[in-house]
């Protein structure tokens, strides 16, 4: 399966070798009668006396246990995805937890300099500095990630960075009206006013992906979801050419409702790695 191929090229290597000693097949199990029409449903691993099986009903992956092979023992009908049990493996929660035991994680110093990620996986990146230090740097429950150069200019890890702002501030919902008339030219403003107050670092689109499509076009409609402070001068624009704008504060402060307080950003050049902590440690 495509999903399948996608979670376990990302993941890490202890993740993927703990995979191989437990993944079969896969091979077409009985549950009766929720099967019985297609056959059965693919098991794709065993382990610790369950198997892991692929619910084409439900669209998800489930564990159930089995006394005969080749039977399923109970249905289950979670629509969990493939990246979120190999997220289970004993070995992916360790590596999640590493990161979290370092209280006042800081970058190495050498770091600061140019370098390049030499290495990316689910819950760490390896950093080449051109002075020759190597450091690996885990980090817990990662939130965002941007990647598009490995090469850097330098390293930084921050607590406070205009691409946090999305987790630190209270998000809303910026719906228009009577936006037919606005004049040419606001999406451009819009793109402008969004860049300069993020310092580059997040666009107006990013935002307005969250809302409805063709809005500007049908007039009306959720524009955006953005931190407040970027729905409050997407209102200003919408106002000054000649829309309707209204702006509806959420009821959680960040899009996935985790605490706003505990996520920093590991900066690399243009690039960054969002997560709730961090630990570095040298390699060479």
């Amino acid at each position: 399966m495509k999903e399948m191929s996608a979670a376990l090229e990302s993941a890490d290597d202890t993740v993927r070798e703990a995979w191989e000693h437990v993944r079969i097949g896969p091979e077409k199990w009985q549950c009766s009668p929720w099967g019985d029409q297609s056959g059965g449903f693919w098991v794709v691993a065993e382990m610790a006396g369950e198997v892991v099986w692929y619910n084409d009903i439900e669209d998800g992956f489930n564990t159930s246990p089995f006394i005969t092979r080749g039977i399923i023992g109970e249905y289950r009908c979670n629509q969990t995805e493939f990246e979120q049990l190999l997220n289970t493996l004993p070995e992916a929660l360790a590596a999640e937890g590493f990161a979290a035991q370092d209280a006042a994680p800081a970058v190495p110093v050498e770091f600061a300099g140019p370098g390049h990620v030499a290495r990316r996986q689910t819950t760490y990146w390896e950093l080449q500095a051109d002075a020759g230090s190597l450091v690996r740097v885990h980090f817990t429950h990662k939130r965002e990630t941007r990647f598009t150069s490995a090469n850097y200019g330098g390293v930084d890890l921050a607590d406070e960075h205009p691409v946090l702002g999305g987790y630190r501030q209270q998000w809303a919902s910026v719906f228009v009206t009577d936006a037919k008339r606005c004049a040419a030219g606001l999406s451009t403003e819009l793109a402008a006013r969004v860049d300069q107050a993020t310092d580059g670092w997040r666009t107006a689109q990013e935002y307005m992906a969250l809302g409805g499509k063709g809005v500007l076009r049908d007039g009306y409609g959720l524009l955006m979801r953005a931190p407040e402070p970027i729905a409050l001068i997407a209102a200003d624009v919408l106002r000054a050419f000649g829309a309707v704008p209204s702006v509806v504060l959420d009821h959680v402060p960040r899009a996935s409702g985790r605490e706003s307080e505990r996520a920093w950003a590991l900066l690399s050049g243009r690039d960054f790695v969002i997560a709730e902590a961090f630990r570095f440690v040298r390699l060479k």
